[in-house]
Order: structure tokens, then C-alpha cells, then sequence
């Protein structure tokens, strides 16, 4: 009699342990999961644990739903589970296309918040520096305490909480100084085909260092090769008696 109870509990541990499943991934072959097990009228259900282990004695031999969303979906009877296994697909997940754009293109220039100078306002103001052209026709105070000098300022910031940028490439972040910073002067108004102005906070766009805007130089594309064009622009002041040519 203890034999045959011996063997009885040997034979039910086994049906037991054959009723637990793992359920792997079919190419790292690591278990996966919150796999979802359900039966066709979804009153039966069950999901994997941390070891990608579940039970799967409660659906008899129905068809179960095997489901996870990064898998490709499976339907399988317990008598087709073969060694306690049961492999899925990943799923190949297609995105949308994505269009890339230049700034510039997208920016909306009718709103009153963005100014834009153009390369026929950039010759007219014949400004020695991008500190001038800006004071000019663009409607920003630039701050002048020595001579070269030019900080702009947009709604009473400036330096850090300004992004400067040229040809897609900032010249300022966060990290620089709070004060007084001149580093527009350092590009050439004559070599700008234009300059956009955001008085609006651009961080969204441009990333951190724009919060009281931002200020975008785009600069003349090169000629081809073959192609040679010149230009002189001259300006002369009677006051000062000062000459600038270019």
C-alpha cells in the first residue's frame, strides 16, 4: 500500500510540474514577462511572473490566447506544448515616417513674436557689427559698456537665458556666464544672408539657454565652384568722420 502511494504522489508531482510552463524569447531565448494567457471567451486568464513562468492547468486543453505586446500573438492547445516551452516572436514594429526640417522653415513668421531680417535689410543698414544690425531693424537693445561691446537683450534677459545660433550650432548654453556676454560680435553682419529673432521662450525648440529667447543666424551659402561674384559696400560718417567699407 505505501508503494502504490509512493508512486501515486511521484505521478501527481509530475503532472503538477508538467502543468508550469516558461515562456521564452525565440531569439535571446530569456524568459519574458506578463505574457498574457487567455481563453477564447477571456474568463480564463493568467499571466507569466518574473521568470516567465505560469500555470496553465486551469485551461484543460482549450485553446489559449498567448499574447504580450512586443510579441507576436500565439493559440496553442496544452497538448501541443512541448517540453514545458513555448518560444515567441518579436514583434518588427514599422514607425511613421518623420519629416526634418530646417528651423527656419518652420518657424511662424506672422506670429509677432518672431522677427525676421533679410538680406536686403542686412546690406541697407551697412552696420559695423551683428550688435548694430540687431539695435537696427530688429528691435533689440544691445548693451554697449566698452568699446566692441554688444549683449543683447530680449525682455530685460540676456547672456545665458539667450541662445545664440549660427548655422544650426549654438555659441551659448546654460554654463556661460549671467552677465554681459558679447559673443554676436563675433559674427560678420555682412556675411549673413538673415537673422531670425524669437522674443517668445524657445527652450521647447532649441533646448535649455533659451528661455527669454533666441536669436538665429543663417549665414550666406558658398558659390560654386566656377562662379565668382564680388560685392563693395561703403558708408561714410560726416560726424564722426569714420569710413566702413566692405
Amino acid at each position: 500500500m505505501k508503494k502504490y502511494l509512493f508512486f501515486f504522489i511521484i505521478l501527481a508531482s509530475q503532472v503538477i510540474f508538467a502543468q508550469e510552463i516558461t515562456v521564452k524569447d525565440s531569439i535571446t531565448r530569456n524568459p519574458i514577462p506578463n505574457v498574457a494567457f487567455y481563453s477564447t471567451d477571456r474568463k480564463i486568464s493568467s499571466l507569466t511572473n518574473e521568470k516567465g513562468v505560469v500555470k496553465i492547468n486551469i485551461f484543460d486543453n482549450y485553446p489559449i490566447f498567448i499574447q504580450h505586446t512586443s510579441y507576436e500573438q500565439k493559440i496553442l492547445k496544452t497538448s501541443q506544448i512541448k517540453k514545458n516551452i513555448i518560444l515567441l516572436v518579436p514583434k518588427n514594429l514599422l514607425l511613421n515616417e518623420v519629416l526634418l526640417s530646417e528651423n527656419n522653415e518652420t518657424l511662424d513668421f506672422d506670429s509677432i513674436s518672431i522677427q525676421k531680417i533679410k538680406k536686403k535689410d542686412i546690406i541697407i543698414s551697412q552696420s559695423s557689427n551683428s550688435g548694430n544690425l540687431l539695435q537696427k531693424f530688429g528691435g533689440v537693445n544691445t548693451q554697449k559698456s566698452q568699446i566692441g561691446g554688444g549683449s543683447p537683450n530680449l525682455k530685460g534677459m540676456e547672456a545665458n537665458r539667450i541662445l545664440v545660433v549660427v548655422d544650426g550650432i549654438k555659441m551659448n548654453n546654460l554654463i556661460y556666464r549671467s552677465g554681459h556676454l558679447h559673443n554676436i560680435m563675433t559674427v560678420d553682419p555682412f556675411a549673413l544672408k538673415q537673422v531670425i529673432i524669437s522674443n517668445r521662450n524657445s527652450s521647447i525648440i532649441y533646448g535649455s539657454g533659451a528661455l527669454g529667447g533666441a536669436i538665429l543666424f543663417n549665414t550666406l551659402n558658398p558659390l560654386k565652384k566656377g562662379i565668382k561674384k564680388f560685392s563693395f559696400y561703403q558708408q561714410i560718417e560726416t560726424a564722426s568722420e569714420a569710413t566702413l567699407a566692405n
